[in-house]
């Protein structure tokens, strides 16, 4: 700790520098009246041993005198405090949404309001009594969709990255409620490659929104934080290594294992890979599922490689 100052003696029990100053006191009494509570009152300073700058704790606390301890009592009320100030702003927000048009219950609308205090300027507006739009949180989302499921009443659910699958009712709310910048997923892995070990920004989004999780069989995990890795090792010298079919998402414990070469990893076409087990496991990985070729005869899985290595064009 600092070397501690003595200073003089002040502020003694019973002397005016002891006092409240009376300006502040003027306002506890003022509080009181208008709310109908009393002031609570926080003492400290009592052990002339160490100083006691805060309420909350002596700078050098004695383990003899309790006084001198962290207060947990003061933090308790300090918490009960915020949680009480939290709830005042929530249903004064939720009545401003109703004020605006809000139809919902009030449960309802403090839960919204719960979500719009993370938008502290919308919050601040519905609290002056307006709301303005321009206020409505930003973000940036990735659909994966058909082009049937906004038209066919049959296929009513679509997959969006760190929200899981989302039904159509679910994303109409969500284009009520946020400013959305939407990123269109193109699934062709055609973008160029390059010659450095370092992976343009351009072909990471590219390999994240293909594969959308990671590459390892039966994985769950978005692809979105993962590392790429290169399925071909890189070598220093060789062009054009780093490139969509040559990357995929993955943890760097399974990255590790491939790098040991107790898995071993192959991807004949971009977002396609083949995994053989350190026990001669066969699995199949897309962004669509996990084959377990371990059940698959000699002839299937030859003609499944030569289809995934050589896909027919697109218009077939």
């Amino acid at each position: 700790r600092y070397t501690l100052m003595v200073w003089p003696v002040h502020c003694e029990i019973g002397s005016w520098g002891h006092d409240v100053h009376a300006d502040v006191q003027a306002a506890c009494r003022r509080w009181e009246a208008h709310q109908g509570r009393t002031v609570h009152s926080v003492t400290k300073g009592e052990n002339p041993w160490t100083e006691h700058y805060s309420a909350l704790l002596a700078e050098v606390p004695d383990a003899a005198d309790p006084h001198t301890q962290l207060n947990r009592d003061l933090l308790a009320r300090l918490d009960t405090a915020d949680a009480q100030q939290l709830d005042t702003t929530i249903a004064a927000i939720a009545k401003n949404l109703a004020a605006q048009g809000d139809t919902d219950e009030l449960d309802v609308r403090r839960s919204k309001a719960l979500g719009i205090l993370a938008t502290p300027a919308r919050a601040l507006a519905l609290l002056q009594g307006r709301d303005d739009k321009r206020y409505l949180p930003r973000t940036t989302i990735y659909l994966h969709l058909t082009d049937t499921m906004l038209t066919s009443p049959d296929d009513h659910v679509v997959r969006g990255e760190t929200l899981g699958p989302l039904v159509r009712d679910q994303l109409r709310d969500l284009f009520g409620t946020h400013r959305l910048t939407i990123s269109p997923v193109i699934h062709n892995g055609t973008e160029p490659g390059v010659d450095s070990y370092e992976i343009p920004d351009r072909i990471q989004e590219s390999v994240r929104l293909r594969d959308v999780c990671e590459i390892f069989p039966h994985s769950s995990r978005s692809a979105r934080r993962l590392d790429l890795d290169h399925t071909i090792p890189y070598i220093d010298g060789v062009e054009n290594q780093t490139r969509p079919d040559n990357l995929g998402p993955l943890t760097r414990g399974v990255h590790r294992a491939k790098t040991a070469t107790r898995w071993h990893l192959r991807q004949p076409t971009s977002g396609v890979f083949w995994w053989t087990s350190p026990h001669h496991q066969h699995y199949r990985v897309t962004n669509q599922a996990t084959d377990d070729l371990t059940t698959w005869s000699t002839g299937e899985t030859t003609m499944m490689w030569h289809l995934d290595a050589h896909p027919p064009p697109p218009d077939r």
